[in-house]
């Protein structure tokens, strides 16, 4: 994840906002699933980005809310979605996704970050494409 995190703002997204005249503006970054988890991990390791969206982000990872009680955080928003019915997978460890999830957000506002989470219908696989859409909207109006 360091190493992919540096190459993108260390080359790809400034040669992208080189390209199209972008530079000097805010920047988020979202994900789905593990990328969800990526987007929240990226606030914890540089400045470049202000804001962050988790789709139905892997939040359930051996070690992440620790880490995550541990860490700075450098971000003004942060937008959470999940399934409502994710809590209902068959593995225990993907089962914790919820409470996982609410206690990312409990410790994103504990940290003085402007956080919400959005519960959606279905599962994890339940329209992806309109929940990333939705988030990419929130980040825009944040």
């Amino acid at each position: 994840a360091e190493a992919y995190l540096q190459g993108l703002i260390g080359q790809t997204i400034p040669r992208i906002e080189a390209q199209a005249g972008l530079g000097g503006r805010e920047r988020a970054v979202a994900g789905y699933s593990l990328a969800g988890l990526f987007a929240l991990y990226a606030l914890t390791r540089t400045a470049f980005f202000s804001m962050a969206a988790s789709v139905s982000g892997s939040l359930w990872y051996e070690g992440w809310l620790d880490y995550l009680a541990g860490a700075g955080v450098d971000a003004r928003y942060v937008y959470l979605s999940l399934g409502k019915r994710e809590k209902c997978a068959r593995s225990p460890r993907l089962a914790q996704v919820e409470a996982c999830t609410q206690r990312t957000l409990a410790l994103l506002q504990a940290k003085g970050i402007s956080a919400q989470l959005h519960m959606h219908p279905g599962g994890h696989f339940c329209d992806p494409a309109a929940r990333m859409a939705a988030a990419c909207a929130a980040l825009a109006r944040a």
